[in-house]
């Protein structure tokens, strides 16, 4: 939610920029209105689009998922996050508390408005004049108009003739629907209290408003007398926070625009420039990054197999488990990634020798997945130490029989990276480095329930487990393998057991992974969550 409100004020304020350099001085005023309305529903709604796939390099080569091996065979690194200590329960957002404060205040404010306009319109008397409500109000105030109503105070005199320009500019109000525009803002000045570029927004329309008005009033009055009533009014008694007055701040610009000669054709092409800042902002919010270029590399390469190894085809090799889910095209690419990295979860381990000389990096292996499915010829591109290079080449030699890739309909051999990245744990709470014998398999912990929601998530997630008594341990992680958070389950008495095991309100919208892991055995669950 912090992303989204970030992202809409900042389109907000480009818009706002852009209105203020180009349109602001133009006597287009109905276009002007338009735009600021238009603008503020754009922002509103450019950062819930989705992204569009971003171009791929001009170089292609397909790797795989990087897959990180701790002591508990997590996908996800076992690094501490600096300034991060893990807690044992979720803390105070203050940020949070802060922002929903100011959204009562401005609520409240809101609400106080319409109250003293209700109570205001209960004690007047109601008459139909001109066309609309005419509420003639006990107390001395400014005239105004709210919706199809037009409040007068029975306490406010004015000559016939501008009598008859006060009632021309409230009308003017009351056709053109200015109220529909004042509560939208105030709607979403609650929402967005702590953005200053929304109190522009509102005292620009309000001022296009009075624009409005006022050229409704000359159309059939000078404009020396209008000004000289404007001057006469305009600090002569309250006005109404949420309605539309005949005498608000900006004098100075109104009479200035008044005596404005009309805008030339030549201002419409500063209404069309925003056309292509709307199609920047589009392209800029709804692109997803590109990924990072690789080495110049041929679209396919030669190898000790007789037949062309490509590095992309039209249908990529899948690994196999998803063929008779009913699921296709980016769907089954998901499931078969899914299936590929419960696959090697289940079987990587750390070797015991590693563990006792402390070593840890990063393992590259390319393999061929040929045209019949088999995979061949895994060999180091990346190399740490020979017992993590041995356990990297080992998992890769347990794969299944892919799905093999298609070229032009046929089936081709392509050529695969798989990242492997070994790291040890840094202290973690309630963590002890165990070495493990060569021949033992880090398992899935088997457990009756264990679910994370809701997902996806807002700020809070729950966690609702019943497993065998014992210790246990709750991990946080991010995709790029950081721990974010760790909560201790010490003395787990069995019972099914529903608690808020993470506050995820500091945490940007994305991906995360929560781990359930034994500390007797090591054995490990683990559940992916969508922040939104």
């Amino acid at each position: 939610m912090t992303t989204y409100m970030l992202e809409v004020s900042l389109i907000w304020a480009v818009f706002y920029l852009f209105y203020l350099a180009f349109l602001s001085r133009e006597t287009y005023f109905e276009w002007n209105r338009a735009y600021l309305l238009g603008t503020l529903l754009f922002g509103l709604v450019l950062p819930l689009l989705p992204e569009m796939p971003a171009a791929l390099p001009a170089t292609p080569t397909h790797w795989l998922e990087p897959v990180v091996v701790g002591l508990g065979a997590l996908e996800g690194t076992l690094t501490t996050v600096p300034g991060g200590a893990p807690s044992g329960g979720a803390g105070v957002d203050w940020l949070v508390v802060g922002y929903l404060l100011g959204a009562g205040v401005s609520l409240a404010a809101f609400l106080r408005g319409l109250w003293d306009l209700r109570r205001l319109r209960r004690c007047s008397e109601v008459r139909r004049r001109f066309g609309v409500e005419w509420v003639l109000t006990p107390r001395y105030h400014l005239p105004f108009t709210f919706w199809r109503s037009l409040f007068w105070s029975r306490e406010y005199h004015l000559s016939p003739e501008d009598f008859r320009r006060v009632v021309r500019h409230e009308l003017a109000h009351i056709r053109q629907g200015h109220t529909f525009d004042v509560l939208f803002l105030e709607v979403l000045r609650v929402a967005f209290w702590w953005n200053p570029v929304i109190h522009l927004y509102r005292s620009a329309l309000g001022l296009q408003h009075e624009y409005l008005a006022d050229r409704e009033v000359l159309r059939s009055t000078r404009k020396q007398p209008y000004g000289h009533l404007l001057l006469r009014q305009s600090m002569s008694g309250p006005r109404f926070a949420l309605a539309n007055n005949l005498f608000p701040s900006h004098l100075k610009k109104r009479i200035v625009m008044m005596t404005r000669n009309q805008s030339g054709k030549a201002a419409w092409l500063k209404l069309l420039l925003v056309l292509p800042l709307m199609a920047l902002l589009f392209y800029s919010f709804t692109r997803e990054s590109a990924p990072q270029p690789l080495p110049p590399t041929p679209e396919w390469v030669t190898d000790t197999l007789p037949d062309k190894i490509f590095r992309v085809v039209e249908e990529m090799p899948r690994f196999p488990g998803c063929e008779d889910s009913g699921l296709s095209g980016k769907d089954l690419e998901r499931c078969s990634q899914k299936k590929m990295i419960e696959f090697l979860m289940a079987r990587l381990k750390y070797p015991r020798e590693a563990v006792e000389q402390g070593l840890e990096g990063l393992v590259v292996i390319k393999f061929v997945v040929d045209k019949s499915g088999e995979v061949r010829t895994p060999e180091l591109v990346r190399s740490v130490h020979p017992l993590l290079d041995a356990e990297a080449l080992r998992i890769v030699d347990l794969m299944p029989e892919w799905v093999p890739g298609k070229q032009g309909g046929k089936p081709v051999s392509v050529q695969y990276m798989l990242p492997v990245k070994f790291v040890l744990p840094k202290q973690l709470p309630g963590d002890e480095v165990q070495a493990r014998s060569s021949d033992e398999k880090a398992a899935t912990l088997e457990v009756e329930r264990f679910q994370v929601g809701p997902n996806p998530a807002g700020d809070r997630l729950f966690v609702e487990l019943e497993a065998p008594a014992g210790d246990y341990q709750l991990g946080l992680f991010d995709t790029n393998g950081q721990v974010l958070a760790v909560k201790a389950l010490s003395g787990y008495d069995g019972q099914r057991l529903k608690m808020e095991a993470f506050d995820l309100s500091r945490f940007p919208v994305g991906t995360y992974l929560v781990q359930l892991r034994a500390l007797d055995s090591g054995r490990q669950i683990v559940r992916k969550v969508v922040r939104q």
